[in-house]
Parts: C-alpha cells; sequence; structure tokens
C-alpha cells in the first residue's frame, strides 16, 4: 500500500479480511501455490526467523506454513495501514461481505467517491454471491491441522473476532 500511495498519493484502500483458517485451507488447494517445496524454495522469499522456528516446531506442516503466510500479510497489510490516513482505508471482513454482499459493494462505492446510479445498483442485486464454502475449512482440514493452525494465527484470528473451532 505505501508503493502504491507514493505513486498515487489520491489512492484508497479496501482490506478484505477473511478468516486464517479458510485462507490457509484455500491455500492449500491452490496449483499456483508453491508452499509444497518448502520456504527454502518457493516465490515468497525466506520466512522471518520466528515463523521459520514455528514451521519447524510444528513439524514443517504445511498447514501451519500456509497460516503463517496469512499471519504474515495480515502483518504487512497492518504495517502499512499505520502510515495511512484511516480516511484511506476501508476493511471488510469477507464473511461480512458474503452475508450482505449489496451493502458492503455500496459501501465500497461510496468510500471510494464513485457514483452508485440505478443501473449499478440493478445488477448488484442480481448477481449472485455464494457463501458455500466460506467455512470450509471446518470440513476440509483434520481436527489436529485446526488445533495447529490456531496455535500459529491464534491472537490474529480472536484479533479479528474468528473464534477458535
Amino acid at each position: 500500500m505505501g508503493f502504491f500511495k507514493e505513486i498515487f498519493p489520491e489512492a484508497k484502500f479496501v482490506h478484505v479480511i477473511r478468516d486464517g483458517r479458510a485462507v490457509a485451507n484455500s491455500l492449500l488447494q491452490m496449483e499456483w501455490w508453491t508452499g509444497y517445496l518448502g520456504p527454502n524454495q518457493w516465490n515468497l522469499g525466506p520466512l522471518q526467523e520466528k515463523d521459520r522456528r514455528e514451521f519447524e516446531a510444528h513439524d514443517e506442516c504445511f498447514v501451519v506454513l500456509a497460516g503463517l503466510v496469512w499471519k504474515s500479510f495480515i502483518e504487512s497489510i497492518e504495517a502499512d495501514a499505520d502510515r495511512l490516513h484511516s480516511s484511506d482505508l476501508l476493511t471488510i471482513q469477507y464473511e461480512d461481505f458474503l452475508r450482505e454482499p449489496v451493502t458492503h459493494c455500496e459501501r465500497i462505492a461510496e468510500f471510494g467517491d464513485l457514483v452508485v446510479d440505478e443501473d449499478f445498483s440493478k445488477r448488484l442485486r442480481r448477481t449472485k454471491v455464494s457463501a458455500s464454502r466460506a467455512d470450509a475449512f471446518r470440513k476440509d482440514l483434520r481436527p489436529e491441522q485446526l488445533a495447529q493452525l490456531e496455535v500459529v494465527i491464534g491472537s490474529e484470528l480472536r484479533r479479528f473476532g474468528y473464534l477458535p473451532s
């Protein structure tokens, strides 16, 4: 965000935050995710020392690694957000968006000083948003994997209102 704010001083940012367990679960299913190569060979650069120790302490579990990716993204976004004026950042929880997509799209448009005309509103109301996979991690991950994940990213999950399994 800092880079874009530097080159586009009028920029505003929308941070859509999703439950870290769902993000980790999703990463594990993506063909393009190189986490299975391990952090020494993937495309995200080296792990921070504290994250490397956490990964090793959990027997180099890929679920934990995917959770650490989410955690590092959150930390990076929060560090950048601290340097922005509060009027330049809107944070929305993904699950809230799924429950009320029209409300949140209109809120995002208003935040971005975009005009919401009747045609836009009609199209938006006709668009279907599925919440079917919002908490698929509860079925896809084994209880021990969820437990490990919640140990590693639990404080961040709680900070954003996500309750343990």
